[in-house]
């Protein structure tokens, strides 16, 4: 990959950064994030690299199916169980609702949030960071893919520290960050091996955002 091209690459993976720390911290807008973050970083990039991602959009296999619905009911259990276990000392449910209170959040966006989150988000950010992102890094190095690929999994998980730091008590944005790491390297394996996009936005969109939805759903539903 040449220095130009390694500039460009960098700095469109970087760029979810202050798109999210405006929106988050300054704005103090939740919408206002999304637009920034879909609007702004992911869909032009999208657009603009369709030539990288247009042969990767078939059907998952019977296999696969079966694997995702497994998934479907055993990645969200644990996470509820473990909020559960866990009480307060993850994430407390007054700190966590003050916070999106104070970024202009309301109880009726719930519905509309989560369905964005699933049909949406976990879409974009797929044909972003896998379609774009992971697909391009391999067109321009071959030579340096493993690297290229864990700046693409830390990359993906970086930005989200904005969002974890807002939302979990102090000290636990950090060890949750390097999970969404493992989640990035698990989505870019995914994506390697199944050459799907529909797949792994599925895996993201149901999955994974599912599995914050419904940690989401035990906190709120707290007395404390």
């Amino acid at each position: 990959m040449k220095a130009a091209q390694t500039t460009a690459f960098v700095a469109l993976t970087l760029l979810p950064w202050p798109a999210v720390w405006f929106g988050l911290y300054y704005l103090k807008s939740a919408v206002g994030t999304f637009a920034l973050y879909h609007g702004l970083c992911l869909l032009p990039a999208i657009l603009a690299g369709r030539s990288l991602w247009i042969g990767q959009l078939r059907r998952p296999t019977g296999s696969e199916w079966s694997s995702f619905l497994l998934a479907l009911i055993v990645v969200p259990s644990i996470a509820v169980m473990v909020s559960l276990a866990s009480g307060n000392t993850i994430v407390s449910r007054n700190f966590l609702m003050n916070s999106l209170h104070a970024r202009s959040y309301a109880d009726d966006m719930l519905i509309p949030i989560c369905l964005y989150l699933i049909l949406v988000n976990g879409p974009l950010e797929e044909f972003f960071w896998r379609g774009v992102i992971l697909n391009l890094q391999s067109k321009f190095s071959k030579k340096h893919q493993p690297i290229w690929e864990t700046w693409t999994a830390v990359s993906f998980a970086g930005w989200h520290y904005l969002v974890l730091n807002m939302l979990l008590n102090p000290g636990w944005a950090q060890p949750m960050t390097v999970l969404f790491t493992f989640v990035g390297f698990f989505l870019g394996w995914l994506m390697r091996r199944s050459q799907s996009l529909v797949l792994v936005s599925l895996w993201h969109g149901l999955v994974f955002d599912g599995a914050v939805i419904a940690v989401f759903l035990a906190v709120q539903g707290r007395t404390t």
